[in-house]
Formats: C-alpha cells, sequence, structure tokens
C-alpha cells in the first residue's frame, strides 16, 4: 500500500476576528476574507473558513503578511517593485481587485486583476505583460504543522503536491519538468491547501521546487506583444462539496494515499457517516452508529470469517495432538515425513491455517477505509465529544508531570478502555474445538494483539479510537451473548 503522508492542522475560535470590514479594509464573502497590498500586486492578509466566515465557532486559517508574502512576481531573477493603481469593486458575482501600472513605472507585468468569487473560495488571478516574469510561491507560514507523537505523527507535516485528473503526485518529483497533464499545483495538510492552476500550460514552467521551505516557481513566457495570463488559486479546505464547487480534479486529493479500488470503498463509507451525521447532528454520536452500521453491514463477511476460523480451529485440534506423538516418538528428517504423510493421507493441507487468516484479511479494506474516512474529515476537527475536546486529536485526558518518549506528555484514555475490552474478549474467549494448550496459544495471541494495538492507536486521533473501541465493544457483547446461549 501506498505511504500515508497525510498531515494535520486547524485553528479554532478566532473570536476577535472583525467579518464585517468594508471594501476599504478588506474583500468578504462567507468563505474567504482577503485584503491586498495598495502598492504592488500582492496579498496581505488571508482568511479561509469552514464553514462560513460569518459563523461562530468556525475552524479557519488565517495567513498575515509577515515579510513573506504569498506570492511573488519576479522579472529577470529580481522582485517586482513597481507601483501600481490600485482599485476594488463589487458585482452580483463578487469582488474584483485591480491593478494597472503607473505611466512612470517601467515593467513587463502591464496589470494584475483578483477576482473573489461568492460561489467558492476560488481567487482567479489575470497578469497581462508583455515579456516573460516568475511567479514565486513561498507557502511555509501558510499551512502550520501540527505537532502528534508516535504513530498518530503520520498527520503531522506539509507536502508540496501536483494534481491531475488520475491521481496526486509529489511536485518534487516532477520539478524542472514540463508535465502537461499537471492541472493543480500547490502544498496540502491533512485537511486544508493551497494550489494553483494555470490555464495556459504551454506557457508555464515548474522550477526551483524545495520540500523543506515549501516553494516553487513558476516561469510564465509571454509574446512581444500585451500577453493575458490567466490563474486559479484554491486556498481552502479540503472538503468534498467545496472542493467540486472549483474542480472535479480536486476530488483526486481525497484518500490520495490509497488505491482507487480502496478510495470507492472510503466514499461509500464516507456516504453512511454523512447519512449518520445527519441521522444524528452529533459527530461523536456519528461515529458510533457508523460503528454498528458496518458491523451490520459485514455481518455476512465476518461470518465467513469465524467459519473458516473454526474450520482451522477443528483441524487444529485434530491433528496437533498426533503430531505432538510424532514428534515425541521420532527425530529430524524421519518425524518430518511422517508429519507430511499424516497430512497427505488425511488430506489435509500443510498450510491449512493460513485459510484463518484470509477470513480475517477480506475484511481489512473495509477497516482501512473506515479509518481513512474518519481521519480525512474535516468534519471531525475541533468537535468534541463527552471528554474528549476534538474528535480529530489524540483525546489527551490527562497531562502528565513528564513526557514519555514516542508518546509525548498526554495520556489517552480511549486506548486504554480499548485495550481492557480486548483484554476481557480475550479472557472470555472459548472455542468448542480448542482445549488446553491450543486455547492458551489463542489466548495469548490475543494478549500480544493487545498490546501491539495500544501502543499502535495510542496517539491517534480519537474519532479514529472510538471508532475501534466500540466495534470492539459490539464484538465482545457478541461473543458473550453467544457464549450464554450455548451454557444454557
Amino acid at each position: 500500500m501506498k505511504k500515508i503522508a497525510l498531515v494535520v492542522f486547524i485553528l479554532i475560535g478566532l473570536t476577535n476576528y472583525q467579518y464585517g470590514m468594508s471594501l476599504e479594509q478588506g474583500l468578504v464573502n462567507p468563505f474567504q476574507n482577503i485584503n491586498f497590498n495598495k502598492e504592488h500586486p500582492a496579498v496581505t492578509d488571508w482568511q479561509v473558513c469552514f464553514r462560513n466566515c460569518n459563523e461562530k465557532p468556525l475552524m479557519a486559517v488565517d495567513f498575515v503578511n509577515n515579510q513573506n508574502e504569498l506570492i511573488t512576481f519576479e522579472e529577470d531573477g529580481k522582485l517586482n517593485q513597481s507601483a501600481y493603481n490600485f482599485s476594488t469593486e463589487e458585482n452580483d458575482s463578487g469582488y474584483i481587485s485591480t491593478y494597472n501600472i503607473r505611466d512612470n513605472q517601467t515593467s513587463s507585468i502591464k496589470g494584475v486583476v483578483f477576482r473573489i468569487s461568492n460561489e467558492n473560495s476560488l481567487l482567479d488571478m489575470t497578469v497581462f505583460s508583455d515579456d516573460s516574469y516568475d511567479l514565486v510561491f513561498k507557502l511555509k507560514n501558510i499551512l502550520p504543522q501540527e505537532n502528534i507523537n508516535g504513530f498518530g505523527g503520520l498527520y503531522n507535516g506539509t507536502r508540496l503536491v501536483a494534481i491531475n485528473s488520475q491521481k496526486v503526485e509529489s511536485l518534487v518529483s516532477l520539478s524542472n519538468i514540463k508535465d502537461e497533464e499537471t492541472e493543480w499545483l500547490g502544498a496540502r495538510s491533512r485537511f486544508w491547501t493551497f494550489l494553483i492552476n494555470p490555464d495556459d500550460l504551454n506557457s508555464t514552467v515548474m522550477d526551483d521546487v524545495n520540500e523543506e521551505n515549501l516553494s516553487f516557481r513558476l516561469k510564465v513566457s509571454s509574446a512581444d506583444a500585451i500577453s493575458k495570463h490567466q490563474f486559479r488559486i484554491y486556498f481552502g479546505p479540503i472538503e468534498r462539496s467545496r472542493i467540486e464547487r472549483v474542480s472535479p480534479t480536486l476530488n483526486q486529493l481525497i484518500y490520495s494515499a490509497l488505491w482507487d479500488w480502496l478510495r470507492l470503498i472510503c466514499r461509500a463509507i464516507e456516504i453512511l457517516f454523512l447519512w449518520c451525521l445527519s441521522i444524528t447532528g452529533n459527530p461523536g454520536l456519528s461515529i458510533l452508529l457508523l460503528a454498528v452500521l458496518v458491523k451490520l453491514l459485514l455481518y455476512p463477511l465476518t461470518s465467513i470469517a469465524e467459519k473458516w476460523q473454526s474450520q482451522v480451529n477443528k483441524t487444529q485440534a485434530w491433528i496437533q495432538p498426533k503430531i505432538n506423538k510424532i514428534n515425541r516418538q521420532y527425530k529430524g528428517e524421519e518425524a518430518n515425513t511422517k508429519i507430511l504423510n499424516l497430512y497427505r493421507d488425511n488430506n489435509i493441507s500443510p498450510f491449512f491455517t493460513i485459510k484463518g487468516l484470509f477470513g480475517f484479511l477480506i475484511q481489512v479494506p473495509i477497516f482501512i477505509a473506515v479509518f481513512d474516512v474518519l481521519g480525512e474529515s474535516i468534519l471531525l476537527a475541533g468537535q468534541p465529544f463527552f471528554f474528549i475536546e476534538d474528535l480529530s486529536k489524540p483525546d489527551q485526558w490527562l497531562e502528565l508531570p513528564f513526557a514519555i518518549p514516542f508518546f509525548g506528555s498526554y495520556f489517552n484514555f480511549l486506548p486504554l478502555l480499548m485495550t481492557i475490552i480486548t483484554l476481557v474478549s480475550a479472557i472470555s474467549y472459548r472455542d468448542q474445538y480448542l482445549t488446553g494448550d491450543l486455547l492458551k496459544d489463542q489466548q495469548l495471541k490475543l494478549y500480544i494483539m493487545a498490546g501491539l494495538f495500544f501502543v499502535l492507536f495510542f496517539t491517534f486521533p480519537s474519532g479514529m479510537v472510538l471508532y475501534w473501541t466500540c466495534s470492539n465493544l459490539i464484538q465482545l457483547l457478541k461473543s458473550l451473548v453467544i457464549k450464554k446461549s450455548s451454557q444454557s
């Protein structure tokens, strides 16, 4: 499976931000607030929101210019410092900011027009020039990283990406390459992204990609006459309804680390989760309901898996004592020969235990899909549930007076609860065919699995651990009911 290199950041509850600014102060729509430099084409402040900038509480990312402009125009390797006349206007579809070069200024860039739509988070940029120029993007400070310890750290960081209609690639791998299939270039984190789409790929070449600084350069060529270059810029959440308004290609950002067939399963789980959310209105309750529904939907597969495991246990309970007897009476090659004859005479494959593994593997794609849906869902970001402050992060139930290497300085309660449920399941585990040492061996495997899952899930986002805890609890209750009914 492709490496999951997904990453996370959120800024919540910007309560002191003033939303009712005028055109002179900035441009406002429900999705984003933008301020422009009055002297030359540049964005000085840019806030993007999910869901609506006028609603509180909200989730937002706020870029503020700190000697590091988002988009820099360069000519012959030098910063364009020419002065421009700046104006703004409003129409039915949104806002327009226009830069026209002043008569006493010399520059190949004659004018720049920014259009902000009221319908989405898109910023359209049109550049008029009579010579070549470079667009330099410096994104290091726009998508801040979140620091999650342990295995949950797979969501840390930000990466540069190139997107086409088929896949998402690393922008570094395409450095200095003119890829005509690429539609969008930029950076993404777990929940947010900054992307640019040059409409004319034939006149644009990507160069100078720096993964560490999250920067890259677009070299734009122009004819002698005034040329018009158009760019679409999306700065906002990676949320399906929002990005589909901009371009269907951006759907490639969702579950991009998975194979296409697995992404289809993710989409089905996502639809089911959204339905649960529409029923409950609460993300935490929706996860619990999702766990119940997935268990019901997986019942045919789990029945097959349990049947295969029961067959494996029955065969193992019958053949293992005979193998032990052979090993006590014979040694070396003679023992191996007799054991192989035992398998052959009873028409049993020496690899019969793999059948039980297959029963588990047929359920794995569903588990992966559920975890990716919950791990990438911005709908969980900032959402509390009982003692959990944020379902997109570890539950951080108790702050420790010290930091534990790899695990961090918080104790997370949900992984402990999940492990306790798994241990109770192991202790109560019974099988009609397994007794004695075989039963103890099976229980030992469950104990080991409980320990491994505790380490693996300890710093995972709490929404994912909540799902797995609920799923394990359902399985435990099911086994206790079956055990009780078999005894009565």
